[in-house]
């Protein structure tokens, strides 16, 4: 059995897909400057890690639920996957991997509750 590469379905937009979930914030004032530094940087170099979307702060901790942030919205798919592909008798391999923690250290508020 075969699955396809699976991301949650908000990060699906066509301009998102070389980003990496690292470079996703809560902050509506952090995604509007990210986009402007993004328009800046690929006017001087095209090819950048993670499409020139990493240019956000070192630490952001919302009082938001986990899904809101990348990671906790690829936990919530990985389960529903997994519940999914246990109804099946075909057995299979899932990876999942994270990428927190480390910078930038985004991630909900009861997560970073030192902040």
């Amino acid at each position: 059995m075969e699955e396809p590469d699976l991301r949650p379905s908000r990060y699906l937009k066509k301009e998102w897909l070389k980003r990496d979930g690292e470079t996703f914030y809560s902050s509506e004032a952090v995604n509007k400057s990210q986009v402007i530094k993004r328009d800046s940087l690929l006017k001087l170099r095209p090819e950048r890690y993670a499409d020139g979307w990493n240019t956000g702060p070192a630490w952001e901790a919302a009082d938001v639920h986990d899904t809101m942030y990348y990671d906790g919205a690829q936990t919530k798919l990985a389960k529903q996957t997994l519940t999914r592909l246990s109804k099946s008798k075909v057995p299979f391999f899932f990876g999942l991997g994270y990428f927190r923690p480390h910078l930038p250290f985004a991630a909900p508020k009861k997560i970073l509750g030192f902040i």
